[in-house]
């Protein structure tokens, strides 16, 4: 059975957030406790991050050009995010780029 949250559930946003994020080597982030792969970015700014619920939401990087692309999206990361010490785990969408156009070349 699927149980979907009321709409005036108090946890969750009405308003859509954004915040700006530094994005870490998987060195810098293993400081922190955080083992990454090449298939994950790490990214993180202490006192922002996404908060829990906010898996499979975009990780966007604003190129030279000011154009926005996916960088990531959100796999995990402290569950305070208001006073988040901890950098969050993203997957990286680049390695999967090939695989997303051979998807869409089948359907």
């Amino acid at each position: 059975m699927i149980q979907l949250c009321p709409a005036s559930d108090e946890r969750l946003a009405n308003v859509l957030k954004a915040v700006s994020l530094d994005l870490m080597s998987a060195s810098e982030c293993s400081k922190y406790r955080m083992e990454v792969n090449d298939l994950e970015v790490c990214a993180g700014t202490m006192g922002n991050g996404p908060c829990e619920n906010d898996g499979g939401g975009p990780l966007q990087c604003q190129t030279e050009t000011g154009k926005w692309v996916i960088q990531g999206i959100t796999s995990y990361g402290d569950k305070i995010c208001a006073s988040s010490t901890v950098p969050a785990v993203f997957t990286n969408v680049g390695k999967f780029v090939e695989w997303i156009n051979n998807i869409k070349k089948g359907s």
